[in-house]
């Protein structure tokens, strides 16, 4: 309860933003960010070097950041119960997207409870994982909520977690921490069926992404390791872990990129085979979520 995932040329989303080229990481600064949940904070890194150039406060709860289609970042802080806007050129928090007014008797996030992650899907609108109440409400890039996408336990699926993704047919994916399974979904919000369940090893699901090819991966920190599923439906656990929670993607670098809540250290692996490459420090208390993110040059 308490990515960067990516969004894949075809079509796959995981609600970040796109894989940078070769030239646009030279163009811009890309960060990677760690989300530390029990310090309330976003760590930013270096993408190529790991090096912290930032830290942004005032996140109680932090979970997923992604960039929204106005080029500011979408924050989860779960223990507000709100997901707020982060400026990227002065890093600072701007605002809050979405959050209940006291004032009114009517609730402006309905029925939101512990945001985990926050996605923009296909259609534009902003996808939010409901981990209190089992669901993923639907809302207008401006906050406004629209409806629940996918209703409470549609599908088996229990603690929606900070993964959530589309694939390149605009299927929806979500990882229940409490179900542990990834369970798929059509546009409309309509169960399908589980693409990893627990037959498969997987304990506690938190993160799902996909390549350019289309196999998925999914961080199972419930017995520490990174699975993959296979186009032909194959899960194999891939990579080992222990308390995995959070997983970035690279396509351009060919990389991978995990966390987890123990030491909370960035672990840099080759995509293609797994192995591991480099560490990144420092350590951070409850990380989570990874993203990926463009800062203004300079």
């Amino acid at each position: 309860m308490w990515l960067w995932v990516v969004a894949c040329a075809g079509g796959h989303s995981g609600g970040t933003t796109p894989a940078p080229t070769t030239s646009s990481v030279e163009e811009e600064r890309w960060v990677v960010g760690r989300s530390s949940y029990f310090d309330g904070r976003l760590i930013l890194s270096d993408r190529r070097t790991g090096e912290v150039v930032a830290r942004i406060d005032g996140l109680d709860g932090t979970q997923t950041v992604v960039t929204g289609p106005d080029g500011r970042w979408v924050a989860c802080a779960e223990l507000q119960n709100r997901i707020v806007v982060i400026d990227p050129a002065t890093l600072e928090i701007v605002g809050a997207l979405v959050e209940d007014d006291p004032e009114t008797a009517v609730d402006e996030t309905g029925g939101l409870i512990h945001p985990d992650a926050a996605i923009f899907g296909p259609d534009g609108r902003l996808y939010v994982s409901s981990f209190g109440t089992d669901e993923v409400l639907r809302y207008e890039p401006d906050g406004t909520f629209v409806d629940v996408f996918v209703g409470a336990r549609e599908g088996g699926l229990r603690g929606p977690d900070l993964g959530l993704a589309f694939d390149a047919d605009g299927r929806f994916y979500a990882p229940g921490w409490t179900s542990d399974a990834v369970h798929r979904y059509d546009a409309d919000g309509h169960y399908l069926d589980d693409v990893v369940g627990a037959a498969d090893g997987l304990d506690r699901p938190r993160v799902v992404a996909f390549d350019h090819d289309g196999r998925l991966y999914v961080t199972s920190r419930g017995n520490g390791a990174v699975l993959r599923r296979e186009l032909d439906g194959t899960v194999t656990r891939w990579i080992e872990r222990p308390n995995v929670t959070g997983m970035i993607v690279d396509e351009a670098a060919g990389q991978l990129l995990l966390t987890n809540d123990d030491d909370g250290r960035v672990e840099v692996r080759d995509l293609a085979s797994g192995e591991l490459l480099e560490t990144w420090g420092p350590k951070v208390d409850g990380a989570t979520a990874l993203s990926l993110l463009a800062m203004p040059p300079g």
